[in-house]
């Protein structure tokens, strides 16, 4: 895989390639790189308002519980079938499991949502976490 720079890449963000400036020279000018990030931040946060707007759903116990959360990892709901009720520690059990579940599938949608904007850009490796 090359470490090379495409300009073309920008433009699949929807950013203008022309911002490089260069004339030639091939060097990034300093307000091309600004409006760069400036839009690449603006992408960034729809994203994330996406994510934060998007409702998954944990389960645990063959749906006995349901946890809802957003992308943001907010805990919206909790269903509890009622015949699970009758023992506390299963109970228990199957909230904690419904609840990782749902905050597994939150985290990926917000990864979704990062690596697609992140996607072909010459980042170096140990940068993002």
């Amino acid at each position: 895989m090359s470490n090379d720079f495409d300009p073309s890449m920008l433009a699949s963000l929807g950013l203008d390639p022309s911002a490089l400036g260069g004339g030639g020279g091939g060097g990034l000018e300093a307000s091309g790189l600004g409006g760069m990030m400036a839009g690449l931040q603006q992408q960034m946060q729809a994203a994330q308002a996406k994510a934060q707007a998007t409702v998954v759903v944990g389960s645990a116990g063959g749906g006995l519980v349901k946890v809802h959360a957003t992308g943001g990892q907010e805990i919206t709901r909790v269903e509890i079938d009622p015949s699970a009720a009758d023992d506390t520690e299963m109970l228990e059990d199957l909230v904690t499991a419904a609840t990782n579940d749902a905050l597994r599938k939150a985290r990926a949608i917000s990864e979704q949502g990062v690596s697609g904007l992140l996607a072909g850009l010459p980042i170096p490796p140990g940068l993002l976490p």
